[in-house]
């Protein structure tokens, strides 16, 4: 049961509980409005030094004001409670309530996220960061207005250092990096990693990334790459879907620079929706899930609206592939070609050459002077192409025969023997 009153507050209900604390309804007697108060859980060891770590952050969080921030007012120390934490009452619902009545739409989910990176980069500008962003600490107030809660969990930037691996927040919704441990490592990128799986999920209904236990998670988060949005849910624009895989990148370098980065790009899909082009609103960027780094979308590389053509404009003809015609074309006459030949070499087995030379094996240099040429050779080289080789020869020769004088060329004896041998 929640306690009658802490300090003077009185309590009217409980809110909620989690792994850090627990969140009560309770009026302000002096004041007279209805607060907020988050008293943390005091685990075992928990020291006096905890709580002044607790209330050195409730310093730095009151210091935050934008109107996506739930501010905070008051912080103490109870004999009874402990520290706790006063904060303005936003009455409503959170964003996992809202999503587990109805499914959010595209254009909503967009500005839910984008509201909350605008508080979040507010809070990264003051040196704080929140590391436990997800879907219970964004609330919804009556008019759907969004508020960035529970900064309990933010640690100064300069403090990160002095960490000694302890991990903070909900693993479903870290970073790879922060669910490693390595403290060294966490900047204020981790919450962009955060609003990426909050927006992942906004869309599609199911987080990335889901295991049974945090050995299993951490593996996934680690290792694998999420599924592609519009794998899971059709009608999710290729602009948003590039936006959600660019906050969940593994290389802390590849992710958005800056929260105001991941807004600006939301923002940029939010202009471009209400006035109907929502789906030609494209980046240039090489991309992720294939190997390559992604180029940043905003602001180094901004991303480009291309007007569709008015409805009464001709449509731009479609380029002819000509090249792969006459490729094809090319194809076709070679193979035309070959199978000619294959018809022409089965009809004729010698391949048109004289009769002799059909022995199918090679002769050796060292066998050509005893083995004669056969007949056929001597009367093809016995034409007038002989003369004329016998006339340049002997040019200047009165024994030169005139044009066209067939010349018999003396056949040796042993030629003669083999000529009336039959052709292998």
């Amino acid at each position: 049961l929640p306690p009658p009153q802490i300090d003077r507050y009185l309590i009217l209900e409980r809110l909620g509980a989690g792994g850090y604390g627990c969140v009560y309804r309770a009026f302000d007697p002096v004041i007279r409005r209805e607060v907020a108060i988050k008293v943390p859980r005091r685990p075992h060891g928990w020291t006096q030094h905890d709580e002044e770590t607790f209330l050195d952050e409730a310093r730095h969080a009151a210091m935050l004001k934008h109107p996506h921030i739930v501010t905070i007012f008051d912080a103490g120390r109870s004999p009874q409670h402990g520290v706790y934490l006063v904060m303005e009452y936003v009455p409503g619902q959170t964003l996992s309530q809202a999503m587990a009545q109805h499914r959010l739409e595209i254009p909503e989910a967009v500005r839910i996220v984008r509201q909350a990176a605008e508080a979040v980069h507010v809070a990264h500008q003051h040196g704080i960061i929140h590391r436990d962003l997800k879907p219970s600490n964004i609330l919804l107030d009556q008019h759907e207005y969004v508020y960035v809660t529970d900064f309990g969990l933010a640690i100064l930037e300069q403090r990160l250092l002095q960490q000694s691996g302890n991990i903070s927040g909900t693993p479903a919704y870290m970073a790879p990096e922060q669910i490693a441990g390595r403290t060294e490592m966490i900047d204020t990128r981790v919450d962009i990693w955060s609003l990426g799986v909050i927006l992942y999920e906004c869309l599609t209904g199911r987080r990335p990334f889901q295991a049974k236990n945090v050995e299993t998670l951490r593996q996934l988060v680690e290792m694998r790459e999420p599924t592609l949005l519009r794998v899971l849910k059709d009608g999710i624009p290729m602009f948003l879907e590039q936006v959600c895989l660019k906050c969940l990148a593994k290389r802390v370098a590849d992710r958005y620079a800056t929260c105001r980065d991941l807004a600006e790009a939301l923002h940029l899909w939010e202009q471009s929706h209400r006035s109907g082009q929502s789906g030609t609103v494209s980046i240039s960027t090489t991309h992720p899930l294939s190997g390559s780094t992604t180029a940043p979308l905003l602001p180094t590389a901004a991303p480009t609206i291309s007007h569709a053509e008015p409805s009464g404009s001709a449509p731009s003809p479609r380029p002819r592939h000509r090249a792969g015609l006459m490729v094809a074309g090319l194809s076709v006459a070679v193979l035309i070609v070959v199978a000619a030949g294959g018809l022409w070499k089965w009809q004729h087995p010698g391949g048109g050459c004289p009769p002799g030379w059909r022995t199918g094996r090679m002769i050796r240099p060292s066998a050509r002077a005893s083995r004669p040429f056969p007949p056929s050779l001597h009367r093809w080289r016995s034409s007038t192409l002989w003369s004329s080789k016998r006339r340049r020869r002997g040019r200047g020769s009165s024994s030169i025969p005139s044009i066209g004088t067939t010349v018999s060329p003396t056949v040796p004896d042993a030629w003669k023997q083999n000529s009336a041998r039959p052709p292998r």
